[in-house]
């Protein structure tokens, strides 16, 4: 599960690509598709599998294999571990039984379609937890916003290793601080762009900011929210403004 490939790099390098062997280009997609993923994935530890719905009745009964985690709604599972893929290692399962006694059960299968594992045998009079990480995005296949991040974030580390001795100030680059960087360098231009486009990934789903509408029927002395601003409320208000 390559975010961004040998081919696209040298693509997007154009001529300066021939600066970098392609031994180095991998190793740089590696830490490209390792650090994208520890920013883009939510961990969870210790999930206990209980009941959901009709759908995912998580069943505990000695006949059912496949369980669905919580995070199922507009979440995927996501590379736990970072090694590039999304399969069995990135899920980690627990039973207790009533002595206490705790296992890990072999996952056979994980559906990141629908969210859920199957394990090998069906587990029965036991209490089941999950470790995983999920994300917003299906990381198993990349859209072009998350395709775009790694675009970014390949060239800025490439373009640090052509220019390596530009003079310059210090810059945090994926998981990385680097000195020596010149503000107007290509290194330092792509990875503003990453670090925007990455701000604007990470708002999706997390923001605690929710709109808040003027109520017109409020007496005259109602003032909205000083964070909602001026804007927001004469595009809302029914009389269009002040």
């Amino acid at each position: 599960m390559a975010i961004i490939t040998l081919t696209e790099l040298k693509t997007y390098l154009g001529d300066k690509a021939t600066e970098l062997e392609d031994t180095e280009l991998e190793a740089i997609i590696s830490e490209v598709n390792s650090v994208i993923q520890q920013e883009l994935n939510v961990d969870v530890f210790r999930e206990c599998i209980k009941y959901i719905n009709l759908t995912r009745q998580n069943l505990i009964d000695g006949e059912n294999k496949t369980y669905y985690i919580k995070n199922y709604v507009n979440k995927w599972f996501a590379d736990k571990n970072g090694d590039g893929s999304i399969t069995v290692e990135d899920v980690k399962i627990y039973t207790i039984d009533n002595d206490g006694v705790e296992t890990n059960p072999t996952i056979s299968s994980i559906d990141n379609t629908k969210r859920s594992i199957t394990l090998e045998t069906a587990p029965e009079n036991v209490t089941m937890y999950l470790d995983y990480s999920y994300s917003f995005y299906d990381m198993s296949t990349p859209d072009n916003r998350i395709k775009k991040l790694a675009k970014y974030l390949a060239l800025a580390y490439c373009y640090f290793e052509i220019d390596f001795d530009l003079v310059g100030t210090s810059i945090k680059m994926g998981n990385q601080s680097i000195s020596g960087i010149g503000t107007n360098s290509r290194t330092a231009k792509y990875n503003k762009r990453y670090e925007y486009l990455l701000k604007e990934l990470l708002a999706y789903g997390t923001s605690k900011n929710k709109p808040v509408n003027f109520n017109v029927t409020k007496p005259l002395n109602y003032r909205p929210s000083k964070y909602y601003g001026y804007r927001n409320w004469t595009s809302n208000n029914s009389l269009g403004g002040f």
